[in-house]
């Protein structure tokens, strides 16, 4: 995520403002959809519960700095096996899992397509 390789209004940026950028446009049109922010390098990691307040959804996405869930590597599986668990107790037409990564599997303790 720290490689800048990627261009945002016209100047070069790195992969996480991009994705912080993206993810914020999608933030804001979710009104009355429950979400929530799990974060993964190393380690996976709850920023945000699942909640209706999308203002602070979007206030914790802007506070996710790299190296926050570890050093810069990649726990996919992790990363999905923790968003599921938080996601077991919703109704399963209500669960979706949007899933965004620069990287392949190469930390963590789960494979992704097990997770998965």
């Amino acid at each position: 995520m720290e490689e800048e390789d990627l261009k945002l209004k016209g100047r070069t940026a790195n992969r996480l403002t991009v994705v912080k950028s993206i993810l914020s446009e999608f933030i804001e049109k979710r009104e009355g959809d429950r979400l929530g922010l799990v974060l993964f390098g190393e380690k996976a990691y709850l920023q945000t519960p699942l909640t209706f307040d999308l203002k602070t959804v979007q206030f914790m996405l802007d506070e996710t700095v790299i190296g926050l869930a570890g050093a810069s590597r990649t726990a996919i599986g992790d990363g999905i096996g923790l968003s599921i668990k938080r996601l077991r107790e919703r109704p399963a037409e209500n669960r979706v899992l949007i899933l965004l990564t620069d990287g392949r599997n190469n930390s963590g303790e789960l494979d992704p397509i097990e997770a998965a």
